[in-house]
């Protein structure tokens, strides 16, 4: 006969921590009437909204935050049906579980990129990372090649060069500046040099 301890009350969540909670089976979670259910979900909007307004009260975000926003916006149990609110449990410990869903935690994964960046004569700094992934992404939707790993840290250099020159208006606008570099750079190497037959190519050189 199955054992059903651990189901017993689930609806006493005050005792338990975020992390209890976080925890929770979806046997646990199927066994709550809305009412339960709602007051569980509760818990842990309260501790991702509180997050979230960690960082916009100091004008930040993260990779964290902004798949919250795009999933759907600030957690909330607000109207939502038993099932709207399994959906809305889920959303919320996918945030919650996240390291960088912390200003702390993501801070600590800032430094390590920027440190392995330079490892790779990439040179960017904390405040322009953000600026500098979506450039990066936009060079890679300009020239796919890009992409390549041996190809990479050398695209990367070049976004990075045009960020720190101050030279450029949003991510678009440093993604053309490399395109612009690349596709005259690349012209111009093809007129000396009958080897080279693409951009990924020219990159290597």
């Amino acid at each position: 006969m199955p054992d059903y301890k651990e189901y017993k009350n689930p609806s006493n969540v005050s005792g338990k921590s975020i992390k209890d909670i976080l925890s929770m089976t979806p046997q646990e979670l199927n066994s709550m009437d809305v009412s339960d259910l709602r007051r569980t979900v509760g818990r842990l909007v309260s501790a991702g909204n509180k997050r979230v307004r960690r960082f916009t009260s100091k004008g930040e975000s993260s990779p964290a935050v902004e798949k919250l926003m795009r999933s759907g916006g600030v957690l909330s149990t607000a109207g939502k049906n038993i099932h709207q609110l399994r959906m809305e449990f889920a959303r919320a410990r996918n945030f919650l579980t996240s390291e960088v869903s912390t200003r702390r935690g993501w801070a600590r994964v800032q430094k390590q990129t920027i440190n392995a960046l330079q490892k790779h004569g990439v040179n960017v700094g904390k405040k322009d990372l953000d600026i500098f992934w979506k450039a990066y992404e936009k060079v890679k939707e300009k020239n796919p090649e890009i992409a390549n790993k041996a190809l990479k840290y050398t695209a990367m250099k070049e976004v990075a060069e045009i960020i720190n020159e101050k030279k450029y208006t949003d991510a678009e606008n440093v993604a053309e500046i490399i395109k612009s570099r690349l596709e005259s750079s690349y012209e111009s190497m093809m007129e000396n040099d009958e080897n080279i037959t693409g951009i990924s190519d020219f990159l290597e050189f």
